[in-house]
């Protein structure tokens, strides 16, 4: 997705909208770049802005399974055995198995 233009090692820390009111910073972002998706990267995490009902259905609800999973935690998962911890599993067949355990009632 388009975005301001980043610089090499903070990103876009000063382009993100602080101080208030910063959903019409956002808004304004927005337009400027003509897209409802911002792009932003700070120190090298990637961050998205979604700026209308519209695209936050179209990709949280009609493509979750594929920006809903989690971040990969191998410290945790892998290193300390954690991998069954139901907070920390991805998206897949093993979450939805474990899910439907834990919300019968």
């Amino acid at each position: 997705p388009p975005g301001p233009p980043s610089s090499f090692l903070t990103g876009n820390l000063r382009d993100i909208p602080s101080g208030g009111e910063e959903w019409a910073q956002y808004r304004d972002l927005s337009r400027k770049h003509a897209s409802d998706v911002i792009h932003f990267r700070v120190f090298g995490k990637h961050y998205i802005a979604i700026n209308s009902a519209q695209a936050a259905y179209d990709l949280l609800d009609q493509r979750g399974t594929i920006y809903s999973s989690r971040p990969r935690m191998p410290m945790l998962k892998e290193l300390m055995g954690w991998e069954w911890n139901l907070v920390l599993m991805a998206y897949g067949e093993s979450f939805f198995a474990h899910r439907r355990i834990v919300q019968q009632e």
